[in-house]
């Protein structure tokens, strides 16, 4: 599964002005939506690790979690059990509000 996603990514670097829409792969990533498991593979660091969803401690009123993806911490394998406690995400200002009707 995860070849074909390598076969097809835009490798690093890539730039083409006539073709603004392409960006660079950072991140490949697949899903075994069963096990509620995600596999991701870095592009820029050769290591393949995984998160089942299932395995992710949680309790109701719990703060939310993440997994820290830069500075000196590399993963391989299975993670779930490196997610770390953190505080909520607060935006900075009022949420713009929609005008008019969706439906």
């Amino acid at each position: 599964m995860l070849s074909i996603a390598r076969a097809i990514s835009v490798p690093l670097g890539m730039a083409d002005p006539a073709r603004l829409h392409i960006a660079s792969t950072f991140w490949r990533t697949a899903s075994l939506p069963r096990s509620l498991t995600y596999v991701f593979d870095s592009a820029t660091f050769p290591s393949v690790f995984w998160v089942n969803l299932k395995k992710i401690p949680q309790a109701e009123g719990e703060k939310p979690r993440k997994l820290t993806l830069v500075g000196p911490k590399f993963y391989s394998g299975g993670v779930s059990a490196a997610f770390e406690l953190v505080e909520p995400f607060v935006p900075l200002g009022e949420l713009p509000t929609l005008r008019g009707s969706l439906t």
